[in-house]
């Protein structure tokens, strides 16, 4: 039995299967056969949000940057230097300055996020491929 320690975001795949964020770490629940698997383990980060896109893609929010779950099980960063602040709007997404305290992906691919240091609610906006 995995010990959870604080969940915070929850995800529902169609499959079933469910992501969700605990201090420091990123877990995959499979629906069958009922098993929990880490997908992010990560000392320093702090994930506290998870959303899925149309196709399954998952986004985790939390210690200063935005992952993405891909198909393959990467997680690399796609926006967030990991350093507290408010920077970047309109500029290349890696040296984003931000806070995330919930994510969203809407139907075009655009990933939304509230930034509460920022005090905004800002957007990722879909790039290609990813639509």
């Amino acid at each position: 039995m995995a010990r959870l320690g604080t969940p915070e975001g929850i995800a529902v795949y169609a499959s079933g299967n469910v992501s969700l964020t605990s201090p420091r770490r990123v877990r995959r629940v499979n629906a069958s056969p009922g098993t929990i698997e880490a997908v992010l383990a990560a000392d320093g980060y702090r994930p506290s949000t998870v959303a899925l896109d149309k196709e399954g893609i998952g986004y985790v929010g939390g210690g200063h940057r935005i992952r993405m779950i891909d198909t393959t099980g990467e997680v690399p960063v796609i926006t967030g230097t990991g350093e507290h602040g408010f920077s970047g709007d309109g500029e290349p997404a890696g040296g984003a300055e931000l806070s995330v305290s919930g994510i969203t992906v809407d139907s075009l691919g655009n990933v939304w996020f509230s930034d509460p240091l920022g005090r905004r609610i800002r957007v990722l906006e879909a790039w290609p491929g990813r639509n």
